[in-house]
């Protein structure tokens, strides 16, 4: 379900918290998530992660340590010369809408004053992170730049003005509020999505109130869960089990399983290209030895053949002759060259035999090789389908070993060093 602005309010009210803190390391946790560390003498040290991928944008206070992006965006790298030791000093939500705004306080390169805004939309598809000028509200950049060829009503690119999303005229959330039952409650009230809207009507309609159930879900500090399904209240219209975790703690493992795969495919995409090229190659190479070891296992046949023509050396030229089998009586049909006489014919029986026979040694052992390492690849993918981004890295080495991968060398890795 989408990360509405109903939600939205309870995860700033946990934030403000940090109002006042400083920001120190900010880095990428990938593409589109940034991770700002936030230090209070008050409350400690904490890590605010922006995450703007339009499948699981969101806000939360990160408690694991994460793998980190070598290569940090250019986004990333202007939030660090912008608002790096910079201060939170203020943590807005724009109405019950899915826009965060930060105000921060730093300095600049001549350590003066400079006021900025961070503002994190956490609209779905439309999810972005934008910089812009206290002052005039230009934006100075954005994580996801949105060209007027693209979007003609609104225009998020460096030096335009930034402006606020267009949005129908709703009621705000708290009570007393007026409702029509037969319509949904995302018509009618701001910060409301289908999936709670259907929550507060089931409710209303078995016997509680918009005013209890709005003061139940102010006053909840619990994420719950229930599938595919999260909010700070209980999905009791799904009539399934749910689970409940904190706040902060909820939101960070909602997605880990998909961002994990996703930070992994970013960071070592190249391993699964591996995998699945060297399967393909395998899958299609395995049939074909066993086909050619399968026509090898003729090559005693050769022989009998050479052995044949040999007691028959007076035969004229011809294409085809039928012989019998010294060794087991039968009649051997054979195909000749006309062009050669029927020891030269012999010769050439003896010769494929020979080759044969040296033939299906080496192909049976080409056949078990390739069927091992088919299987060792298909174990590899299997085990990317769930491993961590360390045991990825592990198996990227491996790969490298076995020649199978080539690792260009990281410049800013071997210059750290």
């Amino acid at each position: 379900m989408p990360f509405d602005g109903l939600l939205l309010s309870r995860v700033v009210k946990k934030l403000q918290e940090y109002k006042g803190a400083k920001i120190g390391k900010i880095q990428s946790l990938s593409d589109e998530e940034i991770l700002l560390f936030l230090h209070k003498p008050q409350k400690g040290s904490a890590r605010l992660a922006l995450c703007a991928h339009s499948n699981t944008c969101r806000l939360y206070l990160d408690e694991k340590n994460k793998d980190v992006l070598p290569n940090p965006s250019p986004f990333v790298m202007l939030l660090r010369k912008r608002i790096s030791q910079g201060y939170l000093t203020a943590i807005e939500q724009m109405g019950y809408d899915r826009i965060v705004r930060f105000h921060i306080v730093a300095s600049n390169e001549f350590s003066d004053r400079v006021e900025y805004d961070l503002y994190a939309e956490m609209m779905g598809k439309y999810a972005n992170l934008i910089l812009v000028d206290s002052r005039d509200q230009t934006i100075i950049d954005c994580l996801k730049r949105i060209p007027v060829y693209e979007n003609s009503k609104r225009l998020l690119h460096p030096g335009a003005l930034y402006t606020l999303p267009q949005k129908p005229e709703r009621q705000m959330p708290e009570p007393p509020v007026t409702i029509d039952p037969d319509r949904s409650l995302v018509s009618q009230i701001e910060g409301f999505s289908p999936a709670i809207s259907r929550e507060f009507l089931y409710r209303m309609q078995n016997g509680q109130t918009y005013e209890e159930i709005y003061d139940e879900m102010t006053h909840s500090d619990l994420l719950y869960r229930t599938g595919n399904e999260f909010h700070v209240l209980p999905f009791e219209h799904l009539q399934t089990p749910w689970t409940s975790l904190p706040l902060m703690e909820g939101l960070e493992t909602q997605f880990e399983a998909d961002e994990n795969r996703r930070r992994i495919s970013l960071q070592c995409g190249d391993v699964f290209k591996a995998v699945d090229r060297e399967i393909r190659k395998l899958s299609k190479k395995l049939p074909r030895l066993e086909e050619s070891l399968e026509e090898s296992y003729g090559y005693d046949e050769m022989r009998q053949i050479g052995d044949a023509l040999f007691a028959h050396l007076d035969l004229p030229k011809s294409s085809h002759v039928t012989l019998e089998s010294f060794d087991t009586g039968d009649k051997l049909e054979i195909d000749l060259d006309p062009r050669y006489s029927i020891k030269d014919n012999a010769n050439i029986y003896y010769h494929r035999y020979r080759k044969l026979k040296r033939g299906r040694e080496i192909l049976a052992e080409q056949v078990e090789q390739c069927a091992n390492q088919l299987e060792y690849f298909q174990m590899l993918a299997e085990q990317l389908k769930y491993c961590s981004a360390d045991d990825v890295l592990e198996i990227r080495q491996e790969l490298a070993d076995r020649h199978v991968l080539h690792l260009k060398k990281d410049a800013m890795r071997r210059k750290k060093k």
